[in-house]
C-alpha cells in the first residue's frame, strides 16, 4: 500500500510540472529497441512497452504499469499516463511549464534536466527530477504535451539504481507515443 501510495502522489505532484530547453527530435537518442513489444492504447494515443509491464489500475491515470521484474521491496518501478481535458480554459505548453516550475519549487523537487522535444509530432517537454523520499532518492522521467484541449502525461518513476537500469528502455517507449484517435486497448506488436 505504501509503494502505491506514494507512486500515486508523486505521479498527480508531477503531472503538471515541467521545464523547457533546447530543441530535440526525441524524448533521447536511445539505441534501445523494444522486442515484440505491447502496444497500449488510451484516450487520444498508444505507446508500445515491452513485457516486463503489467497493467495495474491506479486512481487519477488514463493508464497505469508495474514492472513485474522489480526486486526493489521499497518503491516499485512504474509508469503511468494521465490525460487531462480542458474544455473550457485555454491549454498550451507555455502555461503547463509556468505551473510546474512554481510546483517544484514549492515541493522542493531538484530539476535534472529539461528540453524541448517532438513526440509524435507535438512539441512536449522533456524532464528529470528527484527527490528523497523517506531515505531513498527517486528520480522521474517525465513527457508532457498539449494536443487540441488535452495534457498527456506520461511518467517513469524508480529508485536511482532501478532508475539508471531502466531509462533507455523508457526512452524507447516515449519515443514511441503517437497521438490521434485511440482508446482505451491492447495489441501484439506484429
Amino acid at each position: 500500500m505504501k509503494k502505491r501510495f506514494l507512486t500515486l502522489m508523486m505521479i498527480a505532484t508531477l503531472c503538471t510540472c515541467a521545464a523547457c530547453g533546447s530543441s530535440s527530435s526525441q524524448a533521447d537518442d536511445s539505441s534501445y529497441v523494444i522486442e515484440d513489444g505491447t502496444y497500449y492504447t488510451g484516450t487520444g494515443y498508444e505507446i508500445e512497452l515491452t513485457d516486463r509491464w503489467t497493467p495495474t489500475e491506479l486512481d487519477n491515470t488514463d493508464l497505469a504499469f508495474l514492472n513485474k521484474d522489480s526486486t526493489n521491496t521499497d518503491f516499485t518501478e512504474s509508469l503511468n499516463v494521465m490525460v487531462t481535458e480542458y474544455q473550457d480554459k485555454d491549454i498550451n505548453l507555455e502555461l503547463l511549464k509556468k505551473n510546474s516550475l512554481e510546483d517544484f519549487k514549492k515541493l522542493g523537487y531538484i530539476i535534472d534536466e529539461t528540453k524541448k522535444v517532438t513526440i509524435g509530432g507535438n512539441d512536449s517537454i522533456a524532464l528529470i527530477c528527484h527527490k528523497e523520499n523517506d531515505g531513498a532518492l527517486i528520480y522521474f522521467k517525465q513527457i508532457f504535451t498539449v494536443v487540441d484541449k488535452s495534457s498527456y502525461v506520461f511518467t517513469f518513476g524508480a529508485q536511482k539504481d532501478d532508475f539508471d537500469k531502466l531509462e533507455n528502455e523508457i526512452t524507447a517507449s516515449f519515443n514511441t507515443i503517437k497521438y490521434g484517435d485511440y482508446s482505451k486497448e491492447t495489441s501484439e506488436t506484429d
